[in-house]
């Protein structure tokens, strides 16, 4: 990763305006993965991204997208967000279920998350997935599968 470093004449560092995004980083994954637990459990392994905040003002911005079905009618597949182990979303249905109708109907997931840390130390996000029966499928490793945090100077 490149990291760009500026000093101003009296060799303090520089701000970036309010807004301006300071690092980006994003993942993809070649896999499918199931879930048959109706805990949260992690989608996969290498599904995740670290990231170290500048300051402990800034935010990190937080998007995810994949596909997902169950293979059970009448139940539902469900996402939410981790900041290194704290839930950010609903307890229990995360951020946003799939109510499936017809078995094996694939659906988009997408969320979104402007997040608060307070911290200058590496914080991991990753996304998890639970059913509420039968079982669930994470398509990640479509063309549009990903995850992606921004730091955005505040």
């Amino acid at each position: 990763m490149a990291y760009l470093r500026v000093r101003s004449s009296n060799h303090s560092l520089a701000r970036f305006p309010l807004g301006n995004i300071l690092q980006i980083q994003s993942k993809s994954s070649q896999t499918e993965a199931t879930v048959e637990n109706t805990n949260f459990e992690d989608i996969t392994a290498d599904w995740s991204l670290t990231i170290t905040p500048s300051s402990t003002s800034n935010k990190i911005f937080i998007m995810w997208t994949y596909s997902a079905y169950n293979n059970t009618a009448n139940q539902h597949y469900i996402h939410t967000l981790l900041r290194d182990s704290s839930n950010l979303g609903n307890s229990t249905f995360g951020f946003g279920s799939i109510h499936v109708a017809s078995a094996s109907n694939i659906s988009p997931v997408v969320g979104q998350y402007l997040d608060s840390p307070s911290t200058t130390s590496a914080v991991t996000y990753k996304v998890q997935h639970r059913v509420t029966g039968g079982t669930g499928v994470a398509i990640v490793n479509s063309p549009v599968g990903s995850i992606t945090v921004m730091e955005v100077a505040q």
